[in-house]
């Protein structure tokens, strides 16, 4: 009996912490299976490093329930990791629908009616046969020769034409009385007039509006002084049998065209109608007075009107 408690009494302890050691090896065991995740090391319970393999290329939570790192580059019209869409930069080629394009205007500015473009500067010269009356001269054949500038320009629907007598003369047939008259009272004899755009075309009717031009007189015919220079009217160098004189006097231009074609865009013809009426108030040294009448022959004249380049004025146009 002393043996065997002096060998069992060791023994006993021994086999007690091996059966202990034995339950603690198989708690550890349960305890890694059901925390296994199936993939690699879980984490510490203090929130160690992630497992490497778990991270998510997309922004998504990692192993360990922690937000992800949103990716770098989000494409256009994307998603955020938020959810929220992505409005994007929108394609700059793609036009305004909602923007009508307002067109280039016309360089010349107002198109007017379709048709050939009548504005510019047109010439006509017209020497004619006719009479002329003035005190000592009754019904004296006589040739006429006049220079018309036309300056047409354009309005809205509306020509605007302006016209000038750059040259006036007259000379009897038997060359007692010349007539010529002078720049200062050349600048009076002009007119404007408006007609509607009439959208001509080569080949069709060019519409010419009439024009009255009186100088030196009022509405009732009494004497205005239109060139300041003291004298009624308009004073007019004439030489009558010989004699230098100055007429004061007034005039009355009417001019028509009752027919007239564009043949081609810079060139207008047909006919022209041209009367001058008109009173002499004195004469230098003479002191006559009396009526002014000058009749073309024909009642319609031939007419051709030219288009020159650019604004040409009238002292160009008669300049030698």
């Amino acid at each position: 009996m002393r043996w065997l408690r002096s060998r069992s009494a060791p023994t006993l302890p021994i086999l007690l912490i091996a059966m202990l050691a034995a339950c603690g090896d198989d708690d550890a065991s349960s305890d890694d299976s059901s925390n296994d995740d199936g993939g690699g090391s879980v984490a510490d319970a203090g929130g160690g490093s992630p497992d490497a393999a778990a991270g998510d290329d997309d922004g998504g939570p990692v192993a360990d329930g922690s937000p992800g790192t949103p990716d770098a580059a989000t494409p256009d019209g994307g998603t955020t990791d938020g959810g929220a869409p992505d409005a994007g930069t929108p394609d700059a080629s793609t036009p305004d629908a909602s923007t009508p394009d307002a067109g280039t205007p016309d360089a010349g500015g107002d198109a007017g009616t379709p048709g050939v473009d009548l504005t510019g500067t047109w010439v006509s010269s017209v020497t004619t046969q006719g009479t002329i009356t003035v005190p000592l001269f009754e019904n004296q054949p006589a040739t006429i020769d006049l220079t018309l500038r036309i300056a047409v320009t354009r309005s809205g629907g509306t020509l605007q034409n302006h016209v000038e007598v750059c040259r006036l003369n007259t000379v009897t047939d038997d060359q007692g009385l010349l007539i010529d008259f002078p720049t200062p009272v050349l600048a009076l004899l002009t007119d404007d007039q408006s007609i509607p755009d009439p959208g001509v075309v080569v080949g069709g009717p060019v519409p010419i509006p009439a024009f009255s031009i009186v100088v030196g007189q009022d509405a009732q015919g009494n004497p205005t002084d239109d060139d300041n220079n003291g004298q009624p009217g308009v004073t007019i160098p004439a030489i009558v049998l010989g004699t230098p004189i100055a007429a004061h006097s007034s005039l009355q231009i009417a001019l028509s065209f009752p027919g007239v074609t564009l043949v081609d865009e810079n060139t207008q013809m047909g006919t022209s109608s041209f009367t001058t009426n008109g009173s002499v108030f004195d004469t230098d040294p003479l002191d006559l007075m009396g009526s002014i009448s000058v009749t073309p022959a024909s009642p319609t004249t031939p007419f051709t009107a030219t288009r020159l380049p650019g604004d040409v004025s009238c002292s160009e146009i008669t300049a030698p």
